[in-house]
This record gives structure tokens, sequence and C-alpha cells, in this order.
């Protein structure tokens, strides 16, 4: 592709742009942006969810996975993959990942198991059978003991709260 024009005639320059050569730039560059805001976005949850987990451990807050200690407090499990964008690279691996994604695409939003699994099946993350929506139904219920996400009601979940109390 021919660099701007220092001392040669706009014209000359002008006439000489391959205009589907330049498109093709401009989308392949496109594409470039996508993945990097994504990767920044993903960067930045990141390092907040860091930040929150250093803090809940200097107040003596103990992550569910690990052993409380006398006296120490449990919390909600940290989740990083409800911090990646919901089409992001890569895809999520397995149902829980698929979930916590699906979650973390809008945190206060309450998800009935039904809108999951949609959202699940137009992503190509699970398929339409009926043995894999009870599949389904049996990982919200695994996620809600082990503190990953809240359930609202029958059958209707939120990702949830990093707080002491787990409201």
């Amino acid at each position: 592709m021919p660099q701007p024009p220092q001392l040669v005639a706009i014209g000359t320059w002008i006439d000489s742009l391959d205009e589907a050569q330049v498109q093709e730039r401009i989308q392949a560059l496109s594409a470039e942006i996508a993945v990097l805001s994504g990767e920044y976005q993903w960067l930045q949850r990141a390092l907040e969810l860091k930040q929150q987990w250093r803090t809940a451990i200097a107040q003596g807050q103990v992550p569910v996975e690990t052993a409380a200690p006398a006296g120490g407090t449990r919390v909600m499990v940290a989740v990083p993959e409800a911090h990646f964008p919901l089409d992001a690279d890569p895809p999520p691996r397995g149902k829980t990942a698929a979930v916590l994604r699906v979650l973390g695409s809008d945190p206060q939003r309450k998800f009935s198991s039904q809108t999951i699994r949609d959202y699940l099946v137009e992503r190509g993350w699970m398929t339409a059978e009926e043995g894999d929506y009870a599949s389904l139904l049996s990982t919200l219920s695994r996620m809600t003991t082990d503190r990953q996400i809240r359930r609202i009601g029958r059958g209707v979940y939120r990702l949830a709260p990093s707080d002491r109390t787990g409201r």
C-alpha cells in the first residue's frame, strides 16, 4: 500500500491507492481492534478482581474453596470466567464456565434456567437435547451450592455477589 504523499502530487497518490486493498486493511485493523479491546476489558476486570481479592483477604475473608479458620468468614467465590465478555475468545471450557460467562454478561440481571440454556445453545456451548438441559440444571444446582451463583427464585439465577453476607 502506498504511503501518504510528502512531496508527491496528491492526485498521483490518490490515483495509486487500491481501494480494495485499503478496505481489506481497514477490516483487518478493525478485527485487531476488537480483539485488543476484548483483551483490554478482560485485563481491567482481572485487575479489579485481584484488587477485590486482596482487600477481602486483608479483611480476614477466606475464599470458599479454602478451609475457613476459626473465626474466618466465608465469602462468595471469586469467578474470573464471569469477567470475560460473552463472546470473547477462547470459548468457555465446560458448562460451569459457560454459565458464568452468561451470568457475568449482565451481573444484575436475573436469568431463568431456560434463558441460560438458550444462550448456551445459541453460541454452540451446549446442545438443545433434553439430557443436556438436565445436565445444565444439575450444574446450576452445584454452582449454587458452591456459592458461585445465587438462586433468586425457582429456576432463576444471577451472578453471586462477592460481599461477606452473600446477599
